[in-house]
């Protein structure tokens, strides 16, 4: 129930990957942002050739960010 609902604000845990890119790089983007270096290492991530925009081969720098996202939007606690 608690993945419903933190997929309810931040997305899918398992967004396709053109479309995790675009939402990182919205988030990098935001200069008041907390999460936007991680969001820029994710992107870096899946535009680096060596990578072949392969989710899997950036599933550590995505897994960072969502887990920022979700301290940022829980106030610092995380409920699982």
């Amino acid at each position: 129930m608690a993945h419903r609902a933190v997929d309810a604000v931040l997305g899918s845990r398992y967004p396709a990957p053109l479309e995790a890119t675009q939402a990182a790089a919205q988030v990098a983007s935001a200069p008041d942002e907390p999460c936007g270096p991680r969001a820029k290492s994710f992107v870096a991530c899946m535009t680096d050739e060596a990578n072949g925009g392969e989710l899997e081969a950036c599933r550590y720098y995505l897994d960072s960010l969502q887990a920022c996202r979700r301290q940022s939007a829980g106030g610092g606690s995380e409920m699982q």
